[in-house]
């Protein structure tokens, strides 16, 4: 089964922290948009705005 997946443009100012708050409900799971963006983000502190990220569908209540 193919995962579905959607883009995301960065607003300056924001974190990975944040976008897996607003998409996840879960800030900590910043690590899995490292992890499925892995060619586009050198250095997870430093993110630029307009970059596009890979989201993965599916995992929005990602068990704690």
């Amino acid at each position: 089964m193919k995962k579905e997946t959607i883009t995301y443009s960065v607003i300056k100012g924001e974190t990975l922290y944040e976008i897996a708050s607003k998409i996840y409900n879960d800030p900590y799971a910043w690590t899995i948009l490292v992890y499925d963006n892995h060619e586009i983000i050198i250095d997870p502190n430093n993110i630029l705005a307009d970059q596009k990220l890979i989201i993965r569908l599916g995992l929005k209540d990602i068990e704690k």
